[in-house]
């Protein structure tokens, strides 16, 4: 028996005399002294103390858990990376050469679909302003900004009462030349109006390339 077992036993010895016990309303009986009080305490400072000692104990464990866990995910991750790409590299090859969009086989299916359009924001302030906001100028130098004037929106379609852009709506328009870029692997043009108006401070944009994707068979 070493040290700290003898003296949670004597813990538990002295506080035994004065722990309340409960009474038939459900609460505690009542300390008749000041030396019960010293006991209930000690008690309560002995249980803070086992407290901390259990979640010290369950951290540590959750911590060489969690450790584990990312050492061994990281490995299977690193190798369900490496083979996804192996997958994307052939059938970037085999699907045009193929004329196909998707290979089926018994432990999956491999598939390039198109990438999606998304409206990218160029300068915002520009685009508010030809829809109609108007930017208030603070009333002092260096004082507040007033919020945006939108009681005359010229293009309620496309701007929302915030104001915001209305990337949604902008997608059904037209669009003007396309604009490659390589490096980024973009395709960018402008929007235009039914009137050919080209609308400042936005264009459309999708990736050059298809998106891979893969379906895992079912054993």
């Amino acid at each position: 028996m070493d040290r700290a077992d003898v003296e949670r036993d004597l813990d538990e010895f002295v506080e035994g005399d004065v722990w309340p016990e409960p009474q038939e309303d459900g609460e505690p009986t009542p300390l008749p002294d000041p030396t019960a009080v010293s006991g209930v305490l000690r008690r309560l400072k002995r249980l803070a103390a086992d407290a901390a000692l259990i979640q010290q104990v369950a951290a540590d464990d959750i911590a060489r858990i969690n450790a584990f866990t990312e050492d061994r995910l990281s490995g299977i991750e690193s190798q369900r990376r490496w083979g996804e790409r192996s997958l994307e590299n052939f059938m970037r090859i085999f699907g045009p050469s193929a004329k196909k969009r998707s290979l089926k086989l018994s432990d999956g299916t491999l598939k390039l679909t198109k990438p999606s359009e998304r409206v990218v924001v160029t300068d915002e302030k520009a685009f508010l302003e030809w829809a109609g906001v108007k930017h208030a100028e603070p009333e002092v130098e260096g004082g507040d900004v007033p919020p945006p004037d939108v009681s005359n929106i010229t293009q309620p379609d496309f701007v929302r009462v915030k104001p915001e852009i209305n990337k949604s709506a902008l997608k059904s328009l037209d669009r003007g030349p396309n604009s490659i870029d390589r490096e980024a692997g973009t395709v960018t043009a402008p929007l235009l109006l039914p009137g050919g108006e080209m609308i400042p401070g936005v264009v459309i944009e999708h990736d050059i390339d298809d998106k891979f994707g893969i379906t895992l068979g079912e054993d």
